[in-house]
């Protein structure tokens, strides 16, 4: 067999399929881009330089491998070339190309006694490439299962996190996309054409093969949601999918999960040293509960799990309960797989269970809310995370949960620490500029005020121009979160606790996050000034 260098993933695909055959293996190399055809040509040769002084090949034949993008065919050699499994291209007047998959023979006397001309020359193709000069150049229709398998691991191997497939409309015609999302930014992936069959029958296959559910469900007008684990039989990604019927096709996104993190301690995780000193206060409670906020794919669980690896060794009782299982620590972990219900049973479940610590990757719905509430007051510590915006929002998504038993909870809080993602301004290309040189008067206004009057922008180069994006000024695959956070004192609770509605509490929490710098403006200053952090980042609070 030829020495393919193959990723894991591909190989378990294509064991998967059944493909042994060395000539079925190229081909789906090729035909699905898991290789270009120069890097199987480049295979081939290898292959031909590695067993020629095994006499592989006669003497007087070297292979000559390349690739052929279209050949003149005679109808006369029509039923030669079915017989001796080749085909025939008239270049000129004299000479005829014998075109051959490598690796296979022919009949080369029947080809000379059948063709009327004097030269005869083979030429070695790959057999993806034999596929298309054999029917014309019209490329084979794809298997929806194998091109779903292989849009994932493209969509892994570019860092994407999430991956789309769905129906734009150019000139009231569909156009069936493929898209994924890196760095917060959708992307193309312009690997494949899609077309309305493709569209329907991959999403379909993703859900039936994949998920415990009907792609029938698809036709509901609600969609569905559904979890696909164990896509490359590898156990390193599971799929989180939602998916329902849109005009002229299917509308499908599937969160990309790799189950093969590895989990960071506090100090590991880019923040300041303030910040980290209050991520170890919050680790030593022994009740309440602690929130990490923030919008979504913000790192909020990684941040929960560091705080989990502050607490490892410790001689107290910790047990997750994730949707997905992100990384495998150690302590129990349940999978509720996005079914809130199975979710609040087992948070009822854990006070009977003996549970010093509990980790909860999100909450979300009432019903869920007042099991953890039931939790805490059992002295319970409580890590879990919310989608806000500012911590001074907390008093209302609090009370979107929990109606006029709100500050029950407010109380019981150890402390909030709220974040957001932005890329790394690259190192390689930076020039100073005057901050009130900005076009942005509010950037400029806000950077003086916290005393930064110098800012890096960055101009773009080698390092940076991301081609996918059309973007330039942020290290490629980069991301650092900042934080703003309030610990909870018992002075913070007892001004909470005196407010009589949420938009008393919202200005308390607002004051005290300010009076202490903690607030995201500073942290976003902070950067911009040492030169780690576009001023673009300041559009998250302006």
């Amino acid at each position: 067999m030829y020495d393919l260098d193959l990723m894991p993933e591909v190989s378990g695909i294509l064991q998967d399929r059944m493909l042994t055959e060395e000539r079925d293996v190229l081909y789906v190399l090729e035909m699905y881009k898991f290789k270009t055809r120069d890097n199987i040509i480049r295979i081939l040769e290898k292959h031909y330089a590695d067993t020629v002084n095994e006499n592989y090949f006669s003497d007087d034949e070297k292979p000559i491998v390349q690739s052929v993008d279209s050949i003149c065919r005679d109808r006369n050699f029509s039923s030669l070339e079915h017989e001796c499994g080749v085909l025939l291209d008239v270049a000129s007047e004299d000479t005829v190309n014998v075109i051959c998959v490598y690796g296979e023979s022919y009949n080369k006397a029947k080809v000379e006694l059948g063709v009327p001309y004097k030269f005869l020359n083979t030429i070695y193709v790959t057999p993806y490439n034999y596929a298309l000069l054999e029917s014309g150049g019209k490329p084979p229709s794809y298997d929806a299962d194998l091109l779903l398998k292989r849009i994932i691991l493209e969509c892994v191997n570019r860092k994407g996190t999430d991956l789309h497939l769905t129906v734009h409309h150019v000139n009231k015609k569909p156009v069936y996309k493929v898209r994924y999302r890196r760095n917060g930014m959708l992307c193309d992936m312009d690997l494949f054409e899609i077309d309305r069959r493709l569209n329907k029958e991959i999403i379909s296959i993703l859900i039936s093969r994949n998920t415990n559910k009907d792609s029938i469900d698809l036709l509901l007008s609600d969609g569905l949601t559904a979890l696909a684990p164990d896509i490359f039989r590898d156990k390193s990604v599971e799929l989180r999918v939602s998916a329902n019927r849109v005009r002229d096709g299917y509308e499908c996104v599937a969160r990309i999960q790799r189950t093969d993190n590895v989990t960071m301690k506090i100090e590991q995780l880019g923040f300041p040293a303030s910040v980290q000193d209050d991520l170890r206060c919050l680790a030593r409670k022994q009740s309440g509960i602690t929130l990490i906020t923030g919008p979504i794919r913000t790192g909020k669980n990684t941040t929960a799990f560091a705080i989990a690896n502050e607490m490892a060794g410790r001689p107290i009782k910790i047990k997750s309960f994730e949707s997905p299982i992100e990384a495998l620590m150690d302590f129990p972990q349940v999978d509720y797989a996005d079914d809130p219900a199975k979710l609040r049973e087992a948070i009822k479940l854990a006070k009977k269970q003996d549970v010093n610590v509990a980790f909860l990757n999100e909450i979300p719905n009432k019903e869920v809310a007042f099991a953890v509430k039931d939790l805490v007051n059992s002295s319970v510590h409580v890590i879990t995370t919310m989608h806000i915006n500012r911590i001074w929002h907390l008093p209302y998504k609090l009370y979107e949960f929990y109606g006029e038993s709100y500050k029950d909870v407010i109380c019981q809080i150890n402390g909030v620490i709220n974040q957001k993602m932005f890329g790394v301004l690259c190192p390689h290309c930076q020039d100073i500029v005057l901050a009130s040189d900005l076009p942005d008067s509010r950037k400029s206004a806000l950077l003086m005020r916290y005393g930064v009057n110098t800012v890096a922008v960055a101009r773009g180069c080698s390092f940076c121009l991301d081609a996918e994006t059309h973007t330039h000024g942020i290290v490629v695959g980069s991301n650092q979160p900042y934080t703003e956070r309030l610990i909870f004192t018992e002075d913070v609770r007892s001004m909470l606790m005196s407010c009589k509605e949420p938009y008393e509490m919202e200005n308390v929490i607002k004051n005290q996050v300010m009076q202490n710098h903690h607030e995201l403006e500073q942290a976003l200053a902070n950067g911009i000034r040492d030169g780690k952090l576009s001023t673009d980042a300041l559009d998250s609070v302006l």
